[in-house]
């Protein structure tokens, strides 16, 4: 079965995959390993999870309510893309590029997004900052909690959780609250 990947401007043929029993998913995945140049793809809702799309060239692509559940993206550029409704659960996301992305109403972890994202780098952990929760590694809860957590339960996420936390505390809740100041003040403007 032959499918192909259009773009979302023009419907001109981006890439195409012809293999036995073909899905999306797989095209898309051939796609990426060859290289492709799928600046505007077409793929609202497609299936999507568990692909591997590390370093995908997706700028501007159309993935409104794509399933990326478990997708791998990292490093992925997904400058200007539209993933309004898209399900990211479990989603990598760690060095994607993002900005200018439409993430309005993904669904990442628990929270809804109503925004873009902010990642941090350079640290022990990945941290990701969204409109209420941060991620950090693999533990993902609201700012909120992030600023009331003590020593104890900090220190039971994993053996080098508190140095980190204390090293690294008062910078990450200053971004967390720097990134939503920026988001709320340039709605309003």
């Amino acid at each position: 079965m032959k499918i192909q990947i259009k773009s979302r401007f023009d419907a001109s043929v981006l890439f195409e995959h012809e293999c036995e029993a073909n899905t999306i998913k797989l095209t898309v995945e051939a796609a990426v390993k060859a290289r492709a140049y799928l600046v505007g793809a077409y793929l609202v809702g497609a299936y999507l999870a568990g692909a591997n799309l590390v370093g995908a060239y997706l700028a501007g692509a159309n993935l409104e309510g794509a399933n990326l559940e478990g997708a791998n993206l990292v490093g992925a550029n997904l400058a200007g893309a539209n993933l309004a409704g898209a399900y990211l659960e479990g989603a990598y996301l760690e060095g994607a590029y993002l900005e200018g992305a439409y993430l309005e109403g993904a669904t990442y972890g628990i929270a809804t997004l109503s925004k873009g994202l902010l990642q941090l780098f350079g640290m022990r952990w990945s941290v990701m900052v969204f409109d209420s929760h941060i991620k950090i590694g693999c533990e993902f809860h609201s700012t909120a909690e992030w600023a009331a957590f003590d020593d104890d339960r900090i220190a039971e996420m994993d053996g080098n959780a508190l140095e980190f936390w204390m090293k690294n505390k008062e910078f990450i809740l200053l971004a967390a609250k720097s990134f939503n100041k920026i988001f709320h003040r340039n709605i309003k403007d």
